[in-house]
């Protein structure tokens, strides 16, 4: 039984670890479960011992301090410590974008920072107030702190769409781990994913380091390869089953029906293959019944290999209970606080590039072929090229890299010594050259156009770069019997062809279509492009993001072969978006620019989105065509020129100069659109920059974008008449 002393101390030890090590992370993980490979039930053992520990080590300072001076003091700065905390995780909780653990520019949130700073001193003041003049007060704090805690966790609990993760390798087949790294002695399939990885970086590296493709023998790459998506969760699953998400119904919904309807795995198995899939991206593997495996713990067993997942949750809770002046110690591109220790004990770089590398070196040790199996299916889906920027060629970490083209090449170099070092195993034990190996990206880089297109990129036409980053996925296929060296083919391929080419057309998806490499140019292809802001990667939303149709008739590299099919799936319905005069087209992330903007335009930023190059495009479709002038107003403010003055920009409408604006501040500008400029109800409206200029250019930031004006909303309506 607890003396009265021990207790009291106990009750004032439990607040802040409570809030630190169980409210803050176990919330943000329900927020953002689909990021994470761990299950909760192997979060919670980790996360306990934390509070334990944590709550241990304060309650033996109370206890041998009962009667020190000082322990009044520490009582009221801990309960203070736990209700700043609890703030912060839950009210404060800014978005500081996606959780791949991209830099933050920290000198742009010292207006927040100094906010927090008072708030958390006025707690601090305010709870040391009670501490010494209201007992009763600040002991009835105390006891509301932990049930808010409580009610926190239970609301989080109850608001999130959880669902139970792929399970622990221990409870996977009774084969056990081991199982994905054997393979068959002449009978194999394989497909290799790549994250990221974009067709022309592939192409370049081809051209410039030749030597370091060199061991691709067999392999054809196909660069008139298109993708299916913007982002993994549809783009995944799309290649293991053939088939379109539309926005029909939540993303996590269809992955699992979808999967569970067809996908190659276990269509393989049921042909009696054995078959694994391994994958840094769990939930995209949802409803597939043949066994699963999380990269990371393949990648390194054993103690570390448990804690690592539990311990990025951790981070991620502690990292929102700590104010903005605090958080960069525990956070720097990735290099969370906790993890970091057990990356600096393996060596190898942080965030999920370090899991790419421990699974290749496992793969390494264990990989071996058995006589006894059947034949073999194997599905490996690594981090690959996914931001943020952050190895070499050598695949060697290498902080601040510049978030430039030339530092993703790099990355990409070093992602394919990590795909040699695979495949050289397999050539080691002689079942190379009798694999039938697809090695892919799921997308291409979303920052990056690619610069190998066949017409002249300087047009109007075509999608805006952001589309285009995204739908060049990299597309390698060698045939079972390929010796050869490294080829090259332009045929129209898509990353549906892929259950098609595994099957010998055999599966379901592919009794409609003949096989891919046997299509002419002319075969329509389709790509369905999003803007895939934080909103949706925290789990806020259910569905994906609104998703434009086009479609590619001709080769992708050429501009005029694409098409927009003026189609926009959303949240379960479909619609075609023409618009009426005076409607608002809004740029920010809640808003409907995504299908009227075209060449031109950057990422999506949460208030408004930036022109990025000289040109920006935006093509619309009027309900009806006009009877008199139009008036074009655009509320915007300009990236100043070379960081010092307004830019000047020129407003073209369908081909002709209307106006020329020089703007600076957030303001609303406007020109005049002649009646006669608008025919077939068509608009196209240009901003012609002068000067765009980059962030990197003029301070200290990894920006490299050339920008120009950051748009928030544009609308078109007829002139009004000023009557004298």
């Amino acid at each position: 039984m607890l003396s009265a002393d021990a207790r009291n101390a106990l009750f004032f030890a439990i607040p802040l670890p409570f809030m630190m090590t169980l409210v803050s992370p176990l919330s943000f993980y329900l927020a953002n479960h689909t990021e994470y490979s761990v299950a909760i039930s192997a979060l919670l053992p980790v996360l306990l011992l934390c509070f334990l520990g944590m709550a241990g080590f304060l309650f033996v300072l109370l206890v041998v301090g009962k009667k020190r001076p000082w322990n009044k003091v520490l009582k009221g700065l801990l309960v203070a410590l736990g209700v700043s905390a609890w703030v912060q995780s839950q009210l404060l909780a800014w978005n500081f974008g996606p959780l791949d653990g991209r830099g933050i520019l920290w000198r742009a949130w010292i207006y927040h920072a100094c906010f927090e700073i008072l708030l958390w001193g006025g707690i601090i003041v305010s709870v040391g107030y009670l501490t010494f003049r209201k007992e009763k007060i600040f002991h009835a704090v105390t006891q509301g702190m932990i049930l808010l805690g409580v009610l926190t966790l239970a609301s989080s609990w109850l608001t999130s769409d959880y669902r139970p993760k792929m399970e622990a390798v221990r409870k996977e087949t009774s084969r056990g781990v081991e199982s994905s790294f054997i393979f068959h002695p002449a009978k194999n399939k394989m497909i290799i994913v790549l994250d990221t990885f974009q067709s022309d970086i592939f192409g370049e590296i081809a051209q410039r380091w030749p030597e370091e493709v060199s061991f691709l023998q067999g392999f054809t790459f196909y660069p008139n390869t298109l993708g299916g998506f913007s982002s993994t969760g549809a783009a995944c699953p799309l290649i293991l089953t053939g088939r379109y998400y539309k926005n029909e119904i939540s993303i996590l919904d269809w992955i699992e029906k979808n999967n569970a309807e067809f996908n190659i795995a276990d269509y393989l198995a049921a042909k009696g293959y054995d078959t694994a899939l391994v994958s840094f991206a769990g939930q995209t593997l949802a409803g597939i019944r043949s066994p699963k495996f999380h990269l990371a713990s393949l990648g390194e067993p054993g103690v570390s290999g448990w804690l690592r997942p539990a311990l990025l949750v951790l981070d991620g809770g502690v990292f929102r209970t700590l104010p903005i002046v605090l958080k960069k110690s525990f956070y720097d591109e990735g290099n969370w606080f906790f993890v970091q220790f057990l990356d600096v004990t393996a060596k190898v770089p942080p965030n999920l590039h370090g899991d790419d590398l421990r699974f290749i070196r496992e793969f390494e040790r264990k990989a071996a072929v058995s006589s006894g199996r059947d034949s073999v299916f194997r599905y490996y889906h690594l981090f690959g090229s996914h931001m943020p920027v952050q190895v070499n060629e050598k695949f060697e970490y290498v902080k601040n890299m510049p978030e430039i083209r030339e530092s993703y090449v790099q990355q990409s170099r070093g992602v394919l010594s990590l795909l040699k070092r695979l495949l050289q195993r397999l050539k080691d034990f002689k079942v190379y050259e009798t694999a039938e190996i697809v090695v892919a990206g799921d997308h291409g880089s979303m920052l990056y156009p690619p610069n190998d297109f066949l017409n002249d990129r300087n047009g109007d036409e075509g999608p805006r770069n952001s589309i285009l980053a995204s739908s060049r996925p990299l597309f390698l296929y060698k045939p079972a019997a390929g010796k050869n060296v490294l080829s090259s083919s332009d045929a129209p391929m898509h990353l549906e062809d892929i259950v098609c080419i595994l099957s010998g057309n055999q599966a379901p998806p592919c009794s409609d279509r003949t096989s891919s490499r046997d299509q002419t140019n002319q075969r329509k292809r389709f790509f369905y492009g999003y803007d895939y802001t934080s909103i949706y990667w925290s789990g806020a939303k259910k569905y994906m993001p609104p998703m434009t149709q086009y479609v590619v008739e001709g080769d992708v590299r050429d501009l005029s072969a694409w098409r927009n099919t003026n189609v926009e799936f959303i949240a379960g319905t479909s619609r075609h978006l023409p618009i009426e005069l005076d409607e608002i087209i809004d740029f920010s992330a809640a808003g409907n620019s995504n299908y009227y903007i075209q060449r031109g335009w950057s990422v999506q930023e949460p208030e408004h989105r930036f022109t990025e190059g000289a040109r920006a495009v935006i093509r619309a479709e009027l309900k009806k065509n006009p009877r008199k002038d139009l008036t074009l107003r655009l509320n915007a403010e300009a990236f100043p020129a070379n960081g010092k003055g307004p830019q000047t920009v020129g407003v073209e409408v369908n081909d002709k100069k209307i106006a020329q604006w020089r703007m600076l501040g957030l303001d609303w500008y406007e020109a005049t659109i002649p009646v006669d400029l608008v025919t077939d109800r068509l608009l196209k409206i240009v901003f012609d920059i002068r000067n765009p200029t980059a962030p990197c250019e003029i301070g200290a930031s990894r920006d490299c974008r050339k920008l120009g004006i950051a748009a928030r909303k544009l609308t078109v309506a007829e002139k009004k008449v000023v009557r004298e």
